[in-house]
């Protein structure tokens, strides 16, 4: 039997790309054409969540004359077309991702992002050859990417137990949790530290602060 191998899991937005003040921006839009209002970036991170349709009725968005489905679809369409030039992959991710293949790691992005825009997303800010594999969701609706880690896990021999899952959201805490990999929450993505806080997660305030966190 092969001996298994150590991973780095890491999740996309919010870990390794900055996209909140756009994410809020679209969320906005919608707000005030919709509800007529507005929210505030630490309303916004307070707010988040997964799946996201919950995160919007926790935002003010109410469905009334207008479908969750249809928001989603504006929304990606949106994202699509401007993430590339508005957001910007945090300074310190290349450097992580070769400080942890150096300690021999393997590093998995994973995703609720549907898959075609994440590799799009990636190969534009030309670090997709940095990960070893990347694995995203087949639609846009976001509703888990916790099958789609757990999937992985059957197929690949991963050693769980020196593994670790790195996200900025109680849900990638979850997903870990079930993956049974150690857990580091990154506060500075789309959810609080108050909010990241109500986990038993490590929390970090960047990459390299968990890198450190790891190997020590």
């Amino acid at each position: 039997m092969s001996k298994k191998q150590q991973y780095i899991f890491l999740d996309f937005n919010g870990t390794v790309l900055d996209d909140v003040d756009l994410c809020l921006e679209l969320l906005n839009t919608m707000l005030k054409e919709k509800e007529n209002k507005c929210i505030g970036l630490k309303e916004y991170k307070n707010v988040f969540t997964f799946p996201i349709i919950k995160y919007y009725e926790a935002a003010g968005l109410t469905f009334n004359g207008y479908t969750f489905s249809e928001l989603a679809d504006w929304f990606i369409k949106e994202y699509t077309e401007r993430n590339v030039h508005e957001c910007h992959i945090f300074e310190d991710v290349k450097t992580f991702v070769d400080l942890v293949h150096q300690n021999g790691y393997k590093v998995v992005l994973c995703s609720a992002s549907k898959i075609n825009l994440l590799i799009d997303q990636l190969k534009t800010f030309e670090i997709y050859g940095y990960f070893d594999e990347v694995i995203g969701l087949d639609n846009h609706h976001a509703a888990s990417k916790l099958q789609l880690a757990l999937d992985y896990m059957k197929e690949h021999q991963v050693d769980a137990d020196k593994s670790y899952f790195i996200g900025d959201t109680t849900h990638d805490f979850e997903v870990g949790e079930a993956m049974g990999t150690k857990v580091i929450l990154v506060n500075r993505g789309h959810q609080s530290n108050e909010v990241l806080k109500t986990t038993n997660a490590r929390i970090c305030s960047s990459l390299l602060n968990a890198y450190e966190y790891i190997i020590n």
